[in-house]
């Protein structure tokens, strides 16, 4: 088969400039509010306190305080497991509702999904889960402040 010169396969052109816009995607961190509630109930469910601590504000507490508290937490929620699924975000200004559906039971095979949500706030241009705003229901070992 011969090339005809000066022609360029449309993939040449396609690849490079997507990995670039991917690339630019990454680098300004994708923060939105889904972005964010997806990422502290992924730790949530992986007991990672570092990340939980990093998600969360709370109003007159320090993130030293937060991550302590984080870390008692996900200790004593070694053995709870739950799974979830984000069903949508809504934005208004800083601050953000995520609703979700959450099973507290899926192992056992009696759970079903129940509906909470996430109460975010808008802290030095990030995205933050609000700490008093988590409900105890959906997970039991919240820190108490």
């Amino acid at each position: 088969m011969a090339r005809i010169s000066g022609k360029v396969h449309w993939l040449t052109i396609a690849v490079p400039v997507g990995l670039v816009v991917l690339g630019a995607v990454f680098m300004a961190g994708g923060d939105d509010p889904q972005v964010r509630a997806n990422i502290f109930m992924a730790a949530l469910a992986r007991g990672d306190a570092k990340t939980l601590a990093e998600s969360c504000v709370m109003e007159g507490v320090s993130q030293e305080d937060i991550l302590k508290a984080w870390q008692q937490s996900v200790k004593d929620a070694e053995y709870f497991r739950f799974t979830y699924k984000i069903t949508g975000v809504q934005q208004s200004g800083d601050t953000a509702q995520a609703r979700m559906l959450v099973n507290r039971s899926p192992i056992s095979g009696g759970g079903y999904d129940e509906n909470f949500q996430l109460d975010l706030k808008k802290v030095d241009g990030k995205w933050k889960v609000r700490l008093n705003g988590l409900s105890r229901e959906m997970y039991p070992f919240m820190p108490r402040f």
